[in-house]
């Protein structure tokens, strides 16, 4: 398998990933050793897909979600299987394509909403403006938003309060 990567002089080069790191992220029934072990291998590429394995245990999962790739914790994002507190570490990432794949999660809890609301990033507020059920203050903050998309988005979405007992 190859992967081209820039180098420092900005040309790509040819990096070449070992076949066992390759074959170990694609064998079925890992021992907990070959997860270890796919949790410590430099290449992000092989941990970008090991990060999309159903049948990462729990303890990977939470490393992966801490991987200094972003692209890594991004596929780990997405992952249905998430513990809530992954899922608001998650959510403070650094770098917004994992706080964007965070909001495209049904189980979001309501104050992690309430804080995507205020990101910094308008992609994030424009992709919370997307939800329904939102908190009728989160649809007032996003209705202000100095981003023209956000506040269009929040004026189309038809199914914004959430419901009240």
């Amino acid at each position: 398998m190859f992967k081209y990567t820039k180098s420092t002089s900005e040309t790509l080069e040819k990096k070449v990933i070992p076949v066992d790191e390759v074959t170990t992220v694609r064998k079925q029934n890992l021992s907990e050793d070959e997860f270890e072990e796919l949790f410590n291998v430099s290449d992000c590429s092989i941990r970008e897909e090991a990060a999309e394995r159903t049948d990462l245990p729990e303890d990977v999962v939470r490393k992966l979600s801490n991987d200094p790739e972003f692209s890594v914790c991004e596929v780990i994002a997405k992952r249905a299987d998430l513990p809530e507190d992954v899922v608001r570490n998650l959510s403070n990432d650094p770098y917004f394509p994992v706080r964007k794949a965070i909001t495209e999660r049904i189980d979001l809890p309501e104050d992690v909403v309430r804080n995507l609301s205020k990101d910094p990033n308008w992609v994030i507020r424009e992709a919370i403006a997307k939800r329904t059920n939102l908190p009728k203050d989160v649809v007032e903050k996003l209705s202000d938003d100095p981003i023209p998309s956000v506040r269009e988005t929040i004026a189309e979405n038809g199914n914004i309060f959430k419901k009240t007992a």
